[in-house]
């Protein structure tokens, strides 16, 4: 059975057992709302696209992401960047909460200016490893990612008003930014001076010690590189 198939189910949320829902397409009738999503407890991969079909936080949080306990990649998705609610988009996100134990996490296309309150704390994506967000345009500063312990791949496209990368540093001369990062894949973000906030790059050897792999596209006000990222 195709995934587009699954995805077109009316009434998907009987389906309990499902494992793997690469793409919900959401609908504002029956039976394609995100409040299908309540009982499916046992998926490990959700896609879920045309966020902006959802009328407001209440509803978004009728999909209980974050009681998913097997959930691993989710993919949060709008179909286009349309002039909408910024705080909207913002709610929708704040009340998408994932489960603790998620590894790989895409978001496309929110129009919110700042990032999902559970983001921004690092214990509740304390376990990620692969983050993936694109076509954010009203997005002016990121969570401090740098914290996550795990993270291995990062890739930022298209978000024209992030002007640094990483912005909260705890001023611990034994932290490391980005402990575990190898690949760092930076697009179109045409704003970004520096991948680090002022005073955060002045402790040498303390970020992206495990980097290998960066690849870098249209940022012309980037000014410099860490050193071993050259």
């Amino acid at each position: 059975m195709s995934e587009n198939y699954v995805s077109s189910i009316c009434g998907i949320g009987k389906l309990k057992s499902l494992q793997e829902l690469h793409m919900f397409d959401l609908r504002d009738v029956s039976g394609y709302r995100i409040g299908e999503l309540e009982n499916m407890n046992e998926l490990c991969k959700l896609g879920i696209n045309r966020l902006e079909n959802i009328k407001d936080a209440e509803e978004a949080s009728s999909a209980k992401l974050c009681a998913k306990g097997r959930l691993t990649d989710l993919t949060l998705c709008w179909s286009n960047t349309d002039l909408r609610s910024t705080d909207l988009d913002e709610n929708i996100l704040d009340n998408l909460h994932p489960p603790k134990y998620l590894r790989n996490l895409s978001i496309k296309r929110c129009m919110g200016a700042r990032s999902a309150i559970w983001m921004n704390n690092v214990n509740p994506i304390f376990n990620l490893e692969k983050i993936y967000l694109t076509d954010c345009l009203e997005c002016e500063t990121l969570p401090p990612f740098g914290q996550l312990p795990f993270l291995k791949s990062m890739t930022l496209s298209n978000m024209p008003k992030v002007k640094w990368i990483e912005s909260k540093f705890n001023g611990n001369d034994k932290y490391h930014a980005f402990p575990l990062l190898e690949v760092l894949r930076i697009k179109k973000l045409e704003a970004l001076e520096d991948l680090f906030e002022a005073g955060v790059a002045a402790e040498d050897g303390c970020l992206l010690p495990c980097f290998i792999e960066l690849e870098l596209f249209d940022c012309p006000k980037l000014k410099e590189l860490p050193s071993h990222a050259q």
